[in-house]
């Protein structure tokens, strides 16, 4: 009972560590744009659809993202 116990929490271990992203349709641009301030965004972009906007980092409260956190 213990074998299988510690057999299927390796298995499920190395599942989770071995787990690749899926990658992105190589339709899909990238870009790095160096702002004159210094900071370098990286954007990617592609597909077709309405434009879906993903903003992550700083503004992780909506006091900080301004008017559109609102």
């Amino acid at each position: 009972m213990i074998r299988r116990f510690l057999a299927l929490v390796i298995f499920t271990l190395v599942g989770a560590f071995t787990h690749a992203q899926p990658s992105l349709p190589s339709s899909f641009q990238v870009k790095t744009i160096h702002s004159p301030e210094g900071a370098d965004i990286f954007v990617r972009w592609g597909g077709i659809g309405p434009v879906v906007v993903l903003i992550h980092g700083y503004a992780e409260k909506q006091r900080f993202m301004g008017p559109s956190g609102r």
